[in-house]
């Protein structure tokens, strides 16, 4: 950090700022004064009138001491001689070092506290009213020698905030050089929290003397610096030196981040100079990986990666195929879906290894993913919801049959280049989209729809009733507990922090009353339409113009569509909170954040982890809640079926997509249209056995304005395509039965289901047991992972075939 320049300061300015109150801007100038001066009297009036400001009585009134008795020295005195002592006892100071030490030496550093403790009566310290504390040699009245003579709290929390400010959500690693004082390493240790998905930076406090470390813990408790389970210590004149050994260790994650130095022995070598080295190293050896990746792939072509899909698939003395499922520990449920998916890969005799951050400190640098090719030479990479083209470059090499597996409607998906990118060695499954085909350009050749599955090794049936402890009447297992106005506040301040125009800022405040109602009409109204028609209307209103497709779908993606969701989910657990209250029926809110809800914390319980425990709170239920705006075939509903509980799902309109795009798919493959209706060609519902289930279903969940099956011509292309990849039983009716059996969609409905799940228990089993029979034939991630493997073996087979085959041997 750059130092300004100092300021040369005379004698009147120093007493101006006596007499303006800034006590801590005076008090370093007047030591030095009073040192070149010491008769100078009224200086050291107002160093004790400012020491009294402070609080620290007992260093005000020796400041007195020196001065000739007066009437204003006599009756300052008597002013500061009704203060409270602010002496602080050697005893509470050797406490603190205690701790601090222990905490230190917990974390592998060591520590001789006897030596400090020796000394320490030789010291006093002194606190001020604002939390600083002054540290001196015993009955020295010399200010230069009290430290700090400074705001040393109020500058840690400015420096601190500042560089929380700058950095956002991506908080880097810290380093501190020194902590006497500690306040800086207790304002960062603040500042750096875990974020709501676990990610907590690493902070790391580096001291070369051991006795400077020591003097700063007895200023104050250093616990919350220490205590983290990111935290890292090292002391001694080898500091730097061990610093640069575990930076070296973590070069596949992040290192480079704040460096704050205030040692008075600084280490040798250098903090800043081993950082840089150290980032100077994991840059060479990324640029190492890549020619070694790069070499090892070399030549690999269709036909080379076909002949090893089909050897390593057969497993005829083979050896099995390699598989890479990058992930993230910092996700609510992406990282299980890959654990879980490698152990499916395991199951079929396959070599999988799923990369991850080692621990909650450590985000990944590009070097963590080439190390990964390097060591482990995987034949095929799976990553959720990111396509090769939406990573940083040469992340995963262009040689490397991936896929990308499609969960979460990103907005990354969405982005035409990453679209046109896809190569013969790209492949998309999951959650697929039409316009990703019609209008983006991904190849639906290399495309399979598949859904979210569930693990039916981890998701099984126990035998025996469920513990009592795991019975209850409602749950609800989720994340989700941010508010809507909180979730609101973080989205726009988003789009402030992004520099977007305060007008689009303006328009997303104008946004956030409209989704209310919105979601309250999702039964009926098809919602991703209503927002999207909202979002237009809003824009043209706010901007005086026609918005644009791209701040269209911006705010879509990234606000609209992920508010309107948890609007949606709140307002069915405040129906679900009133018909506990009112019926007696017990709720219980399992997650991150509940207890912290300001209306729904009552019914929090600790979150349960993915595996047994979820298992039986699943089965323990009578009534799971499902509550997503964005699908009913959810992995959720699907574990808990295979668990042995039931799930009751909040319905809306646009559930029944894929009914109606199979209902329009084979009434364009069934013949001409009756007619054509506002722009639309109009068929008989009767024409197909999936357009008169579309329509049935409908009637039965009161559904009734809209009896027909309708295509708009300029989609026809698309859902003939799509149509193609769109399996019957992806849709929530084939996987769930009869909708207007199994959800609700208002408070009424959702307490008669309720009702009809508690009084009628044969009924309920009845329904779950048959959708844990549909789970199990196609939606488990062993079913999943099979179609997977078999679109891309298909694929490279077909493309082998397209091109001429290498001498690569198989």
């Amino acid at each position: 950090m750059t130092e300004p320049t100092p300021r040369t300061f005379r004698r009147a300015d120093i007493l101006d700022l006596a007499r303006s109150g800034k006590p801590w801007e005076f008090l370093p100038l007047a030591a030095r004064a009073l040192a070149r001066a010491p008769g100078d009297h009224e200086m050291r009036f107002h160093a004790s009138a400012q020491l009294a400001r402070l609080g620290l009585r007992e260093p005000a009134l020796e400041q007195l001491d020196i001065l000739p008795t007066t009437g204003d020295v006599e009756s300052l005195r008597s002013a500061i001689a009704g203060l409270p002592s602010a002496v602080l006892s050697t005893e509470s100071r050797i406490e603190l070092v205690r701790r601090g030490a222990a905490l230190a030496i917990n974390l592998g550093a060591s520590v001789d506290v006897l030596g400090w403790e020796s000394s320490a009566p030789r010291f006093e310290w002194f606190q001020a009213r604002d939390g600083n504390v002054i540290r001196r040699p015993r009955a020295e009245r010399d200010m230069l020698t009290w430290f700090p003579l400074r705001d040393a709290r109020a500058e840690a929390k400015h420096l601190a905030e500042r560089f929380a400010k700058e950095m956002g959500e991506d908080a880097r690693p810290w380093i501190i050089e020194g902590v006497d004082p500690p306040w800086i390493a207790l304002e960062v240790a603040r500042a750096l929290k875990r974020t709501g998905l676990g990610y907590t930076p690493r902070l790391t406090i580096v001291q070369c003397a051991e006795a400077e470390f020591l003097d700063g813990c007895a200023l104050a408790d250093i616990a919350p610096a220490l205590e983290r389970d990111s935290a890292e210590v090292f002391i001694g004149p080898d500091a730097s030196r061990r610093l640069g050994k575990a930076l070296q260790a973590r070069r596949d994650g992040q290192i480079v981040g704040p460096v704050y130095s205030q040692a008075r022995a600084g280490t040798r070598p250098a903090v800043q100079d081993v950082l840089r080295s150290a980032a100077e190293g994991q840059r060479a050896r990324v640029d190492e990986l890549q020619v070694l990746v790069r070499e090892a792939y070399a030549g690999r072509d269709a036909a080379w990666w076909s002949a090893r899909f089909e050897a390593g698939l057969r497993r005829a003395g083979a050896e099995p195929l390699r598989v890479l499922i990058p992930t993230c520990r910092y996700s609510t449920f992406i990282r299980h879906a890959s654990e879980d998916l490698a152990s499916a890969l395991e199951r079929r005799g396959l070599r999988a290894r799923v990369l991850m951050e080692r621990d909650d400190a450590t985000r990944f640098a590009s070097g963590a993913y080439l190390e990964a090719f390097h060591a482990f030479r995987p034949d095929l990479v799976v990553l959720i919801n990111y396509p090769r083209a939406s990573l940083d470059p040469g992340i995963v090499p262009g040689e490397v049959p991936m896929v990308c597996w499609v969960q979460d409607a990103m907005g990354h998906l969405f982005d035409p280049k990453v679209a046109r990118a896809q190569g013969p060695l790209d492949f998309v499954v999951g959650h697929l989209h039409v316009e990703m085909f019609k209008s983006l350009g991904y190849p639906p050749d290399r495309a399979r729809a598949l859904p979210v599955p569930a693990d039916e090794e981890k998701f099984c049936e126990e035998p025996g009733d469920p513990a009592p402890a795991d019975v209850c009447d409602m749950l609800c297992v989720t994340h989700h507990s941010e508010t809507p106005d909180a979730m609101h506040d973080r989205l726009a301040a988003g789009f402030r922090g992004a520099g977007i125009d305060a007008r689009v800022s303006r328009l997303v405040e104008t946004l956030r009353p409209k989704l209310g109602p919105l979601a309250l009409r999702a039964h009926t109204d098809n919602h991703h339409t209503a927002l999207r028609r909202t979002i237009v209307e809003t824009a043209r209103e706010a901007l005086g113009a026609e918005p644009s497709a791209k701040m269209v779908e911006s705010l879509l993606r990234q606000y609209a569509l992920p508010l309107f969701d948890r609007v949606f989910r709140h307002q069915a657990l405040h129906w679900a909170s009133r018909l506990a209250q009112r019926r007696g029926w017990s709720l219980r809110l399992a997650g991150r954040g509940w207890s912290e809800h300001p209306t729904l914390g009552a019914f929090a319980v600790p979150a349960v982890e993915h595996g047994p425990s979820l298992r039986r709170a699943y089965r323990g239920a009578r009534v799971n809640l499902h509550l997503c705006a964005t699908s009913l075939t959810h992995q959720r509903v699907l574990e808990c079926a295979l668990s042995g509980g039931f799930t009751a799902c909040r319905f809306f309109r646009d559930a029944l997509g894929q009914m109606n795009l199979r209902a329009q798919s084979a009434s364009l493959h069934a013949g001409p249209p009756r007619g054509v209706i506002d722009g639309m060609l109009d068929f008989d519902p009767a024409m197909t056995p999936e357009g008169m289930l579309y329509m049935a279903q409908s009637q039965r969940l009161g559904l009734t304005d809209r009896p027909w099956v309708r295509v708009k011509p300029s989609r026809r292309e698309g859902i003939e395509h799509f149509g193609a990849l769109t399996p019957a039983w992806l849709d929530a009716h084939t996987l769930l039965g009869d909708l207007a059996a199994v959800t609700f969609w208002d408070e009424p409905s959702l307490e008669a289901l309720m009702e009809r799940a508690i009084e009628r228990p044969a009924w309920r089993e009845n329904v779950r047991a048959g959708v844990a029979r549909r789970v199990r034939s196609g939606f488990t991630t062993d079913a999943c992972a099979g179609a997977m493997l078999d679109l891309v073996a298909e694929c490279l087979a077909r493309e082998a075939r397209r091109r001429p085959a290498s001498e690569a041997a198989a």
